[in-house]
């Protein structure tokens, strides 16, 4: 599901649902992103709309519906229709893509930032900012210094700098099958109505925790990983030695891994760099190049695979209905997935 969208590149995933934003407190401003919301609502409490202004280059959208965003990017998070990137400067530009013209920037410098409902910003000096959502205090993360935040619906979590804990916020997933546990980093589900996450454990192994079944505790994979991306119901991850796996959520045996490229030898084994997933898709980022192969994890879903945009690409960020990436220049590239290609005619 969600990639956690950092300077240096780590994991993110997005909800399905529109993605509701009001500026952090150093930005005045305040926006909703994605599911038909307009840009540049008041912020709370009365005061300034959230300016306008992306950086070089206008978004475009093309024939087939994909978008393409110019400037420097450094990572990016899909949404409904919409996405917002961090750019090399720190701060984050969101934009719907019925209105492009319109893109909304949250100065500030963020080092990443994480939008599985409202939005959460780590900031450089480790502190955390989230605007967004208000329903159960998902905008007001606990005081202290973090190394990683994820978020998801009414909830968000983040990795202790001080030991590595996890602390959890708002309304939902709590921490506790895992307390005392200490993480590389985490994901957060963007299931609706079962709220489960994983981590990478400071030891590289994989925990599982939440409402989901099976993706209950201990129903990770064996061995080691770098990476781990929570998906609707099932999980999918980065070994070590660079080979991804899925699990979980009804995961058909031989969809647990990505198809392997015609263009990879007889015999020789891809490996990834980074995996990425949602409502039974995912997309993986091949490390030899950096191209992007995507695959429906169920039996009869989703095939034949989508179309993906081609050349070289440094993140991706998968959602329920699009899936954008980050280009090695810094363009962020979005297209649909199967299942909004099959509502809008993609």
């Amino acid at each position: 599901m969600k990639r956690l969208a950092m300077l240096s590149p780590v994991i993110l995933a997005c909800s399905s649902s529109a993605l509701r934003l009001s500026s952090p407190l150093d930005a005045g401003s305040s926006a909703i992103v994605g599911g038909g919301g307009t840009l540049g609502l008041p912020a709370p409490g009365g005061g300034s709309t959230a300016t306008g202004g992306g950086g070089t280059g206008k978004a475009s959208m093309a024939s087939d519906g994909s978008v393409t965003i110019p400037g420097a990017f450094v990572s990016v998070s899909a949404g409904y229709g919409s996405a917002c990137g961090l750019r090399a400067d720190g701060s984050i530009s969101c934009w719907e893509f019925a209105a492009l013209d319109q893109p909304m920037s949250y100065p500030g410098k963020f080092s990443s930032f994480t939008a599985g409902g409202g939005v959460c910003g780590l900031k450089a000096d480790g502190t955390i900012v989230c605007w967004g959502n208000t329903v159960t205090g998902e905008n007001a993360p606990p005081p202290g210094t973090y190394t990683y935040v994820t978020s998801a619906g009414w909830y968000g979590c983040a990795v202790k700098k001080t030991d590595s804990t996890i602390v959890c916020w708002g309304e939902g997933l709590s921490p506790a099958p895992v307390q005392g546990d200490t993480f590389i980093s985490i994901d957060a589900s963007p299931s609706d109505g079962d709220d489960f996450a994983c981590g990478v454990k400071t030891d590289s192994t994989l925990a599982c925790w939440g409402d989901a079944i099976p993706l209950g505790p201990g129903t990770p994979p064996a061995g080691t990983f770098t990476e781990v991306s929570a998906g609707n119901g099932y999980g999918c991850a980065v070994r070590t030695d660079g080979a991804v796996t899925c699990w979980g959520g009804n995961v058909d045996a031989d969809l647990s891994y990505p198809p392997a490229s015609s263009s990879t030898p007889a015999g020789q084994t891809e490996t990834f760099s980074s995996v990425s997933t949602s409502n039974g898709w995912a997309c993986a980022l091949r490390k030899i190049d950096g191209t992007v192969v995507c695959w429906g994890v169920h039996t009869g879903e989703y095939a034949p695979l989508a179309s993906v945009p081609s050349g070289s690409f440094k993140f991706i960020s998968v959602s329920t209905h699009d899936t954008c990436g980050v280009r090695t220049d810094g363009t962020i590239v979005c297209w649909a997935n199967p299942v909004r290609q099959s509502q809008v005619g993609y």
